[in-house]
């Protein structure tokens, strides 16, 4: 005889998803630390060969990377989508997307020429330690994220 399952409690479902969400931001996190390596032996490379280079040389071979990658990523989402009935995807999609691509690839540019002047490690530290300012900051006092005098408080320790 077949038991019914067991009704999880709407916080342990909530708790499951939170788990599940720190586990791909770790996931993401160790992909994402990653991507200047190519860059570093890139540039020993380089400089093994008496090339002097710029941070900015290998741009275009890093947009055409996230070109095919996003390409990929949106021929998979549009067919999902249409296979389970939901459509096609909607032009407002993608508006705020293609500005968000701008953002990047400008602060991708300024990034990659920091790397000119300072060690690639730190240059990558200085812009992510400045982006989690930043994202806080449009967390806290824009879209109110965080709230609570608890969580206001944990957040600003």
């Amino acid at each position: 005889e077949q038991r019914p399952p067991v009704a999880s409690s709407p916080q342990q479902g909530r708790m499951s998803e939170q788990l599940e969400g720190i586990l791909l931001s770790l996931f993401v996190g160790c992909i994402l630390s990653n991507w200047l390596t190519p860059v570093v032996f890139w540039k020993r490379r380089m400089a093994d060969a008496h090339i002097k280079v710029r941070g900015v040389g290998i741009i275009f071979s890093i947009c055409i990377g996230i070109y095919i990658c996003s390409s990929i990523t949106l021929l998979v989402t549009g067919a999902a989508k249409r296979v389970m009935g939901g459509g096609s995807l909607k032009k407002p999609v993608l508006r705020p997307a293609i500005f968000s691509g701008l953002l990047w690839g400008s602060g991708l540019i300024f990034q990659m020429e920091s790397s000119n002047y300072m060690p690639v490690a730190l240059a990558y530290c200085l812009t992510i330690g400045t982006g989690l300012i930043c994202k806080s900051f449009w967390s806290l006092l824009v879209f109110k994220e965080v709230t609570g005098t608890r969580n206001l408080s944990l957040t600003a320790a």
